[in-house]
């Protein structure tokens, strides 16, 4: 099994493989390393694992085989719920030995000494041997009577049960001896055509679990798991479970991603679904009291876990220690995997001004690494348009939405007023769980309404406590796979109750709609004559349509690609007076006379122009003209998309084009960092930075997909509000990072 997350610097306490007693001598100094192993000395393998547990006990021994003498580590890792991240608790070091049989004894506590086998809802044992590991994850015995508990199946992650196709599997088969005597087991697993075995003796009364290794099908779908326990030739019990193989979301190449995940563990879950920002729980990076960081090639260390993520295209964001200023803390965390961590996030205190700390932890990330993500923790929509009104010190206001994307108009709304240029992050999928037509649907409308980025709860994507994929992971896969590198064009005016969204992807477009009433239709052509690709999108998947021009929708949406252009060009006329009308507010609050003409790439040059002007002589009305730019930037993302689908560029145009922003981005960044020096930050330019980084990352997507036209439209209008934030980033006055 592919270990995701199991991190721990522990204090390693030598076991034998005969017996299990705590050595009273000192912790020897650790080896120096040695030599590579010849051929003859590879690691051996590790068979036969199993725990074994008397109910109410507080304590667990764990059995393995090893096919010759070899110190082995075993690690203890709980999980405190479904859904959560494991944690570490305790590491305990098995020296050689003669016997093949190892026997470990957990006494349930961690590092500190604190009991947590007895509050866990799971327990993972991953035991180690050279370079060899096996894996066995169960749920702790509580049953103290004499009756029967039923033979228990436990898909490793418990956070998804999804598999990428052929990947290497362990399925943890549990059972229990309610005879009143000893008994040998015999346990047999089967899924998709791969079977394993094993066997285990138990004491009367005993809970056991032994690890069964199997591999995933190359075919995606539902995997069923059925596991069969005998003892002495009778079958005593049978059970099944279903896990889920889907393969990596295709993604956009070189597209900034757009969804994310939250709360799990779960690597292959979160490609399946084409999670691009990965939020996993509590901080994997360190243990209290624990030394510093260090690189390590432990696969089980927190430099594993981040290079296992990278290589994956995730960006991972680590989760910030409380308090602040612990040992290791924040700044060590955020120095030791500079440039490999994308960002930091901030729980939320128990008690304490939020407010303050966020600006604390803000500057503390920053004061490291000025790049470095810094994030609130996910908030309910209220209470993070409170935050945001008082100025959040976040590089994304994060906060729970909504399937109607109201949330999304009620935070942006704060963040206008006292939190310029910050993102918008919609986590979705927490406390109502989804299906994969909801699934779609709410990434569509929080979109539309203006959110830059969806995680999705991983509460929402499981559709029970044991941890069963919910049919959301086809909505939210296919939902990445369309929107990742796609430009937003508007809705149609379809009429009635149809909701027609449009995208613009690869020089076509892509619709996504659905009626409230029973049934309608849209006329969709196809682009350059040919067939559009049609799906339906029901609650519990998703279905190939026949192509035809007049498409017929209902409640569940309908997702068409391939089609013409000019469904873009009608969506962009609808969205444009919408998006005006925002400006044109933006415009009022900040004292910039705003056309109500004719309006083109033009208008908005003089309009930025005048804005910056206005930032360098007018303090006090300075957020108002980074939220009325951006707002204005918006105005300009529907010119340059209208420009795009109306002109034709070559790919020539469109590399100069790409050229020359990627001067302008490096003559707006010198002069930042400059002023800024080591302990300063401009948080308005910055700000701006990122809008400037958003565009030339669409242009870069596009010229990728072969679209020249959107690729140097887009390149130019970034490359305009670049030479324009150089007056502001004159202008502002520089932030004190050692003064949060």
């Amino acid at each position: 099994m592919r270990v995701l997350i199991a991190v721990c610097f522990s204090f390693l306490l030598p076991i034998s493989c005969a017996a299990a007693p705590k050595s009273k001598q000192p912790a020897k100094p650790p080896a120096r390393s040695q030599p590579a192993p010849r051929a003859s000395q590879a690691a051996p393998p590790i068979g036969n694992l199993a725990v074994v547990q008397k109910p109410g006990s507080e304590s667990v021994r764990v059995l393995f085989d090893l096919a010759r003498p070899s110190a082995a580590a075993v690690r203890i890792l709980t999980r405190p719920e479904t859904g959560a991240p494991d944690r570490p608790a305790k590491t305990i070091q098995v020296q050689p030995n003669s016997s093949r049989r190892c026997d470990a004894l957990w006494d349930g506590t961690d590092e500190s000494g604190q009991h947590v086998l007895g509050t866990a809802a799971a327990v993972t044992v991953r035991v180690t041997a050279g370079g060899n590991t096996a894996s066995l994850t169960f749920k702790p015995c509580r049953h103290s009577n004499g009756g029967a508990q039923q033979t228990a199946l436990i898909v490793p992650q418990l956070n998804g049960n999804v598999f990428k196709p052929g990947e290497a599997i362990n399925i943890g088969v549990q059972f229990h001896n309610s005879a009143s005597s000893s008994r040998d087991f015999q346990v047999s697993c089967s899924a998709a055509g791969s079977v394993a075995s094993a066997s285990l003796r138990l004491a009367p009364q005993e809970c056991g679990a032994v690890s069964m290794p199997l591999k995933a099908p190359s075919a995606p779908g539902p995997l069923k798991v059925t596991a069969t326990v005998a003892s002495a030739g009778k079958q005593i019990a049978q059970a099944t479970t279903t896990a889920l193989v889907m393969p990596p979301a295709p993604l956009a190449k070189g597209a900034e991603p757009i969804f994310g995940l939250i709360g799990t563990d779960n690597l292959s879950l979160a490609q399946a679904i084409g999670a691009g920002v990965w939020i996993s729980g509590k901080p994997w990076w360190m243990l209290p009291g624990e030394g510093p960081l260090r690189q390590s090639a432990d696969p089980d260390s927190p430099d594993a876990f981040v290079n296992t993520a990278s290589k994956s295209g995730i960006s991972l964001v680590g989760i910030a220690s409380m308090p602040l200023d612990a040992s290791p803390g924040l700044r060590d965390a955020v120095s030791h995997f500079i440039r490999r961590v994308g960002g930091w996030l901030l729980p939320a205190p128990t008690d304490g001004d939020y407010t303050k700390a966020l600006r604390r932890f803000y500057a503390a990330v920053k004061a490291v690494h000025k790049d470095a993500w810094a994030f609130m923790n996910p908030l309910p929509a209220p209470q993070c348009a409170d935050i945001a009104k008082q100025g959040a010190a976040t590089d994304a206001i994060v906060f729970e939405g909504d399937a109607d994307g109201r949330r999304v108009d009620e935070v942006a709304s704060a963040r206008d007023f006292g939190s310029p240029g910050r993102e918008l992050w919609v986590v979705l999928g927490n406390p109502v769980k989804l299906n994969a037509a909801e699934a779609l649907r709410s990434a569509v409308v929080n979109i539309a309404h203006g959110a830059d980025r969806i995680l999705w709860s991983s509460a929402g994507l499981l559709a029970d406590d044991s941890g069963t994929p919910s049919p959301a992971l086809f909505g939210c896969a296919l939902a990445a796979q369309l929107l990742t590198g796609a430009e937003y064009a508007g809705c149609l005016e379809s009429g009635g109750q149809v909701h027609a969204h449009v995208f613009h992807k690869g020089g076509s477009s892509i619709v996504v709609a659905w009626s409230e009433s029973a049934s309608a239709s849209i006329d969709l052509p196809g682009a350059g004559g040919k067939s559009t690709s049609v799906k339906q999108v029901t609650p519990a998947g998703v279905q190939t349509l026949p192509s035809k021009r007049s498409v017929s929708v209902s409640s569940h949406p309908i997702v068409v690609e391939g089609v013409s252009a000019s469904v873009t060009s009608k969506a962009v006329s609808s969205e444009m007076k919408a998006r005006f009308s925002r400006a044109s507010a933006a415009a009022a609050e900040a004292g910039i006379p705003f056309p109500t003409g004719d309006f083109g790439d033009e208008q908005v040059s003089e309009l930025l122009s005048l804005a910056v002007d206005k930032y360098t002589s007018d303090e006090p009305s300075r957020g108002k003209l980074v939220t009325f730019i951006c707002r204005l930037e918006q105005v300009a993302d529907l010119l340059a998309l209208r420009k795009a689908v109306a002109t034709q560029s070559s790919e020539t145009a469109s590399r100069r084009a790409l050229d020359v922003l990627n001067h302008a981005i490096a003559d707006l960044r010198a002069p930042i960092v400059l002023k800024e020096g080591s302990k300063g930050f401009l948080p308005h330019a910055r700000a701006l930075l990122r809008q400037v980084e958003k565009r030339a990352s669409a242009a870069l997507t596009a010229y990728k997909q072969g679209d020249h036209s959107l690729a140097a439209a887009k390149a130019n209008q970034a490359t305009a509000l670049a030479k324009a934030v150089l007056k502001i980033v004159s202008a502002e006055p520089v932030m004190d990072l050692s003064r949060p």
